[in-house]
């Protein structure tokens, strides 16, 4: 079996992870990879800087020959789930509910047109505890910001988009006929549970827009991602920085917006003069299952899934496997010892 972790997985968890594998699963092999260098592997590349966009957190992993540079590692402590968050804050101000009626109930009171704008960035992280009716909100709200990741295109000048003349008319309420006619013009209307449909406004752009400038979503003590690849980068021997710049990879199911890659690498760019900067971003539809297993895509989602199928294949890694004697010989120690 081969696990993927973080890049700064404790060492106490790595090792109970270990046991857990062995004593409870009964596993004869293993192996603890970090995701991000895994995610390399699927480009068949060993060296380069692997930007796991993840849903609690985002991760810049520079990898050498295989291994991550953990000092030059930057995290960014919001993700996906945090964006998501954000929007469903935003649409529940302005009457928005993405619950059908089924969800209902006396102790479930609908949602208020006039309800007040309160955002807590870690509210995602308590997920588990919240109620039948706001976790399916939750997760609807979820799936339109992923269909919306499949077709807006994140603004290569949000300042002077947010600047453009116009504003986007409200939509909610209105019948399937007018909300049909409406979503071939705005391409940002999404259809409600009860069948009525709505206007997504700017709320969309404005959440792809926090990965690079955070306090558009509460995260006034972070850093933008293209900030964050340049300290990374820097944080490299001279040598290894022009092969960080031109091997750069988006992972990740935030990697997934289209002109992404366009915007990192015009942005990076800017930060690191005098060095060329190539990005390269999985697709941003779903394959069909052949495709997944052909050699020539890599989706975000699955990149770290691939590159572990590819290296565990390798005849060379056969001894880097942490066998059941081996355990039984060392206990869950020996997972520092054979895992990088």
């Amino acid at each position: 079996v081969v696990l993927t972790e973080a890049v700064h997985n404790p060492k106490q968890k790595r090792e109970r992870t270990c046991q857990m594998m062995f004593e409870q699963f009964g596993t004869d092999r293993l192996f603890l990879g970090v995701g991000a260098v895994l995610a390399l592997y699927s480009l068949g590349k060993t060296c380069g800087l692997s930007v796991d966009l993840g849903s609690a957190a985002s991760y810049i992993v520079p990898v050498w020959e295989g291994h991550a540079l953990r000092h030059s590692v930057r995290r960014q402590s919001f993700g996906g789930a945090d964006l998501t968050s954000w929007l469903q804050c935003v649409y529940t101000a302005r009457g928005v509910d993405f619950t059908p009626p089924s969800f209902a109930g006396p102790d479930s009171p609908s949602v208020s047109p006039k309800a007040s704008f309160s955002f807590s960035p870690k509210t995602v992280r308590r997920r588990s505890s919240l109620g039948r009716r706001d976790a399916e909100y939750f997760r609807r709200v979820n799936d339109m910001k992923d269909e919306h990741a499949d077709v807006h295109e994140v603004a290569l000048d949000f300042e002077r988009e947010q600047c453009a003349e116009g504003v986007e008319p409200d939509t909610v309420g209105l019948s399937a006929a007018e909300g049909a006619r409406l979503e071939s013009e705005l391409h940002e209307c999404f259809q409600l549970p009860d069948g009525t449909f709505f206007s997504a406004g700017r709320e969309l752009s404005r959440a792809a827009e926090g990965l690079f400038q955070p306090q558009f979503i509460g995260m006034h003590k972070e850093v933008g991602i293209h900030q964050l690849m340049r300290q990374s980068i820097m944080a490299c021997d001279g040598d290894m920085q022009k092969v960080m710049a031109q091997n750069v990879l988006l992972c990740g199911g935030a990697a997934r917006m289209p002109s992404l890659q366009k915007r990192l690498q015009c942005d990076v760019a800017a930060l690191v003069p005098g060095l060329r900067v190539d990005v390269t971003a999985p697709p941003s539809m779903k394959p069909t299952q052949a495709e997944l297993l052909s050699d020539n895509v890599c989706m975000g989602e699955t990149s770290a899934l691939k590159g572990g199928s590819i290296v565990s294949s390798m005849s060379g890694f056969q001894q880097m496997w942490i066998t059941k004697q081996d355990y039984e010989d060392e206990g869950p120690r020996i997972v520092g010892r054979k895992c990088w």
